[in-house]
Parts: structure tokens; C-alpha cells; sequence
């Protein structure tokens, strides 16, 4: 019976790795979609069913870009994320290159700059935007744009605890 036992606690904490490893597995998996890529190499190696089997997510696959206008969903994640410190440089100001606009940004204001002087609000989460900075020309996801603004042509680094 003392073998049983055994056993039964490596599997349970064999178990708990495996939830572990499929919740990062998920997480990256849902940073490489949300980036607005048509496709994951986790697609090929796991089907969603087996990461839905472990990994608790949002019941409508409805993630949301904390910098856009749209409401935040509670989830244990963003409830334990670690307050800002008084350490952290706010974001560099920088001069904003869609078709040669020259006004100067941050990332902070990003939403609203594009959504006044440019026009891009908050349509449909699925429509597709061609990026007109000097030199790109990527198509993004009208959901995935200001995070691609921010991280491609700010150079923002998104670090855990940080509001965009």
C-alpha cells in the first residue's frame, strides 16, 4: 500500500507539471495570436482541445490590449500582477512617422493619437489594418494595432506590472 501511495503523489505532482507547462504553453500561445501572426507552430504540435483540457481561459477567447479603450477583464493574473514601482522610466516620447505625420507620441498616448489625427478607433476586433509608419507596411489586426505601434515603432518593452 506505501507503494500506491508513492505513486500517487508523483502523479499528482507530475500532473501539476503538466497543468503548469500547458499554462505557459497557452500564455505564448496566445501572446503569438494576439501579435497578429496567421500562424503558431504550437497549432501543429497541439490541438486546442489539449491545452482547453488544462488550462482555465476566457469561455469567448475574448483577450483584450490594456492600453486600448475597451474595459479590462478581471483574472487572477492581472489581480496578482505586482504594482508599479517608483523605479520604472515612464515611456520615451517619440515623433510619430504615419505618413509623415511628425507629431510627437508616447505610448501612453498612443490609443488616442490614432484615433483623433488618424482615424483608427475601435472598430470590429478582426479587421485587418495595413501599418503606414515610414518603412512598414505590416497588416495587423485592428485589436493587435496599438501594441504594435508601441512595441515595433516605440521600441516598448511590456514588463509584468506595467499599464500598457
Amino acid at each position: 500500500m506505501t507503494e500506491d501511495h508513492g505513486f500517487s503523489e508523483r502523479f499528482e505532482a507530475t500532473l501539476q507539471y503538466l497543468r503548469l507547462a500547458a499554462i505557459d504553453m497557452h500564455s505564448q500561445h496566445m501572446s503569438t495570436h494576439q501579435s497578429g501572426l496567421v500562424h503558431d507552430p504550437l497549432d501543429s504540435m497541439l490541438g486546442t482541445e489539449d491545452i482547453a483540457m488544462l488550462v482555465p481561459h476566457s469561455p469567448d477567447g475574448d483577450y483584450h490590449d490594456p492600453g486600448e479603450e475597451e474595459e479590462l477583464i478581471d483574472t487572477p493574473e492581472a489581480q496578482i500582477a505586482s504594482p508599479l514601482t517608483t523605479n520604472q522610466a515612464p515611456c520615451p516620447t517619440a515623433l510619430c512617422q504615419w505618413c509623415t505625420c511628425g507629431d510627437e507620441i508616447t505610448c501612453q498616448g498612443v490609443p488616442k493619437h490614432f484615433k483623433v489625427v488618424h482615424g483608427i478607433k475601435a472598430t470590429n476586433r478582426s479587421k485587418h489594418v495595413t501599418c503606414k509608419w515610414d518603412g512598414c507596411s505590416a497588416v495587423v489586426l485592428r485589436n493587435n494595432f496599438v501594441r504594435h505601434i508601441r512595441e515595433f515603432h516605440l521600441d516598448h518593452i511590456r514588463d509584468r506590472g506595467h499599464p500598457s
